[in-house]
């Protein structure tokens, strides 16, 4: 090859692969990115999510057509922010949450 194009994508790939992007083989030697188990980071906080979801859902339900596009995009939003939600819960650590009850208990 010319310019080494092959050598160049498959390194590429091996790096992606190794920070966790998921790829499929579609065929021999031609790889793609699976979009169904890639979850995108979009930061935004609590209203914002909570408000681009119900815009959605509302899109998506409220209306006499089909809108597969707008289901799909509800899905990945409540499981990118259920992943978030989880990855909070694991970081806390036990003393943390007595100290939030026993402040919620001395506020009352």
């Amino acid at each position: 090859m010319r310019f080494k194009l092959a050598r160049d994508v498959f390194a590429d790939r091996l790096d992606l692969e190794a920070e966790g992007y998921p790829f499929v083989e579609i065929e021999r030697g031609r790889w793609r990115i699976d979009r169904t188990r890639l979850i995108s980071e979009v930061k935004v906080n609590l209203h914002e999510a909570l408000t681009l979801y119900l815009a959605t859902r509302k899109t998506a339900r409220q209306t006499r057509f089909r809108h597969p596009h707008a289901a799909s995009g509800m899905d990945k939003l409540a499981a990118n922010r259920w992943q978030n939600a989880c990855s909070k819960r694991q970081n806390d650590s036990p003393t943390a949450a007595k100290t939030r009850r026993r402040s919620r208990s001395w506020k009352r």
